[in-house]
């Protein structure tokens, strides 16, 4: 998702886009994200189901603030206008018609001012190769920015995005009905180089009901999908060693950047992520 530094590079730098399954040429048949089955040739060896009263830090951490603490310009170095918090009204599980998920929200206080939560599995749990299921729910709204990501877990010795990058899905909430996925890290050139592939719904948004965002991770290949349909698929080359090293897990809603732009007139707060489970396999 939002680079930890200066994600305007999107606009700067070589993106490959990345055409997305299931168009009129190629008829992909979606899984049912409402059936929770262990994929076939995987064995479970981590998750967090949210069904507990409250959330399990074991799991998670929370980073806080505007990202000045973490060495990052304000804003998180995407020009985000969002303080992030551990308040309860940001963040919590939410219990609603048998559904136990995660809760994560955005909020206006006053008028430009937003605060919403962003909660990372660094130092907890990490994985190199395997497979991810996030089940989630997103929000919607001009400049409303949900991300279900990845970075590597060398972030503390070698900036971005030299750590590299995976963004399970980012979604604008502008255009709820379209979500994207995307990875970034250093060429062989020492520059940044960014995959990209989206996939937009046939039909509804992303905000209706609940999607099961996917990503496949071997030595050699990188399969990002949703619904089991891939959105972008890729070789792991010789200049992408970013990704042969473990990786954790970030879950956060921004407000405003660069990519989406701000809110306006048309947004409603507050909005909601909701996670019904991270489910991680190997092989």
């Amino acid at each position: 998702m939002r680079s930890p530094f200066f994600l305007y590079v999107y606009f700067f730098a070589l993106i490959i886009i990345l055409p997305a399954c299931g168009s009129d040429d190629e008829v992909v048949s979606p899984v049912d994200p409402v059936v929770d089955e262990t994929p076939e040739g995987y064995a479970l060896i981590w998750a967090d189901e949210f069904n507990g009263s409250t959330i399990n830090f074991d799991n998670w951490n929370h980073e806080l603030g505007d990202g000045t603490a973490y060495g990052l310009p304000a804003g998180w170095g995407n020009n985000e206008l969002q303080v992030y918090t551990d308040l309860d009204n940001n963040s919590g599980i939410d219990k609603t018609n048998d559904v136990s998920a995660l809760r994560i929200t955005a909020s206006e206080l006053t008028a430009g001012n937003y605060t919403s939560a962003k909660l990372t599995s660094q130092s907890k749990f990490s994985l190199r190769f395997g497979r991810v299921d996030v089940k989630a729910k997103m929000p919607f709204g001009q400049g409303i920015w949900p991300a279900i990501w990845m970075l590597g877990d060398n972030i503390t010795d070698i900036s971005w995005p030299g750590c590299g990058e995976i963004d399970i899905v980012e979604i604008l909430g502008q255009n709820p009905n379209q979500m994207y996925s995307t990875v970034h890290f250093t060429n062989s050139d020492n520059g940044l180089e960014s995959i990209q592939g989206d996939y937009t719904l046939s039909s509804g948004d992303f905000s209706d009901d609940y999607h099961l965002y996917s990503l496949e991770w071997t030595p050699e290949t990188i399969n990002l999908l949703v619904d089991g349909i891939s959105v972008n698929e890729l070789s792991v080359e010789a200049d992408m060693k970013e990704f042969l090293r473990s990786f954790y897990i970030i879950l956060n809603v921004a407000v405003g950047g660069y990519w989406p732009g701000e809110p306006d007139n048309s947004t409603v707060f507050p909005q909601q992520m909701l996670v019904d489970y991270v489910r991680v396999y190997e092989q």
